[in-house]
């Protein structure tokens, strides 16, 4: 096909699809107006991009906005598409491709989860970004300061921000999914050892329904509290009634019982509260301890017998395993990592930022601590 020069697309009037240099033509309305179009192939699809109208943008920028583009593709770079396209943010893709995913998630559950992570941590900065304008640049900026801290949830972050501008170039809004291959732009983490066996968290309320057949009613309580609170075993084993807070629905555990020697709050559930009330009835009113060993009312129950009542239960697990599955179910259904670690008695931020975490995160981590223990009830 023959190429016009500037001169002849000054004068063509006649309506057709006129090629000026490679990839580049001059596209003439029946009205005689002109546009500028760019037809290339991206990763193996035709892409017509518009380059602006004719005579606002004349042949020798036309040119030269058509030889930076396909530098930008030889490079892999995302490249501009038309002005309604550019106008896309973030936000509006993410809404956009929950929508079409959401009939392949199993339920509403995992799409909240899927949403709420983005909200938490891609929005604040890309969201009202158009999707075209998205550098590797401003992704790393979202990762950052969760890669090393928080790296299982960095990484659920990224892949959310990938499927959102997959669906992005699957919709034509970009040409290029710059999140694809970002985490060779991040630091490299070691991965930590593990040193406490645990179970998937979808295996964790039939894992309650196996504990809830064992013998000892001590035990078995003892063990459903842990898994309903998140809390290490040691607090639970010598947790008082003292400690409880029956009309806050709090439990209040002393810094000299924590790990951090610091005193911890424990929102406590609706399925933990009736739990409490049904043993404080059956207690003897001399008792102290909540979940007293069978050798006597004021003796605690010795980490070899919760032990032995995960065994009957048949359940390959330690009991600090359920924190685990805890932490990762709280983490893929998407909530603030802070209020995670708070609600494990793990030390986030300053001194100063942990006392105004923990009154802050209270009726946050209520909330959570709800929804966990309703996930445990669940019909398995």
């Amino acid at each position: 096909m023959r190429t016009m020069t500037a001169a002849q697309v000054k004068r063509v009037t006649a309506k057709g699809f006129y090629r000026v240099a490679e990839t580049l033509y001059i596209n003439v309305k029946e009205s005689g107006r002109k546009h500028w179009i760019q037809r290339v192939t991206v990763e193996g699809r035709r892409r017509d991009l518009g380059l602006g109208p004719y005579p606002l943008v004349d042949t020798l920028t036309a040119q030269q906005k058509a030889i930076e583009n396909l530098r930008k593709i030889y490079e892999n770079q995302p490249i501009e598409l038309n002005e309604k396209r550019r106008r896309v943010t973030f936000s509006q893709a993410a809404a956009e491709s929950l929508e079409i995913r959401r009939g392949g998630w199993k339920n509403g559950k995992e799409a909240k989860a899927w949403f709420a992570r983005l909200e938490n941590y891609a929005m604040p900065r890309l969201g009202n970004l158009p999707v075209a304008s998205i550098t590797g640049k401003d992704i790393e900026g979202v990762l950052k300061s969760i890669w090393e801290k928080q790296n299982p949830t960095a990484r659920l972050v990224k892949q959310g921000i990938f499927d959102v501008l997959g669906y992005s170039k699957a919709k034509d809004y970009v040409t290029v999914n710059v999140a694809d291959g970002i985490e060779k732009a991040m630091p490299k983490i070691k991965r930590k050892q593990e040193n406490f066996a645990s179970i998937p968290f979808e295996k964790v309320p039939a894992a309650l329904q196996a504990i809830r057949g064992i013998n000892s009613k001590p035990v078995k309580a003892c063990l459903e509290f842990i898994m309903h609170t998140a809390c290490r075993q040691n607090e639970a084993r010598g947790a008082t009634w003292s400690e409880i807070d029956f009309a806050k629905k709090l439990w209040q555990i002393p810094a000299e019982r924590m790990k951090n020697n610091r005193p911890h709050t424990v929102p406590l559930s609706l399925q933990v509260m009736k739990m409490l009330s049904t043993i404080n009835v059956d207690s003897s009113p001399k008792a102290t301890l909540i979940f007293p060993s069978k050798q006597g009312i004021h003796k605690i129950q010795s980490p070899s017998t919760i032990r032995r009542g995960l065994e009957a239960a048949g359940l390959e697990t330690t009991v600090h395993g359920f924190r685990a599955s805890f932490s990762t179910w709280a983490n893929e259904m998407g909530y603030d990592y802070r209020q995670v670690e708070i609600a494990l008695a793990h030390a986030v931020g300053s001194q100063v930022e942990q006392v105004y975490n923990k009154a802050e995160f209270v009726s946050q981590r209520r909330e959570m601590m709800q929804v966990w223990s309703n996930y445990l009830e669940e019909t398995t």
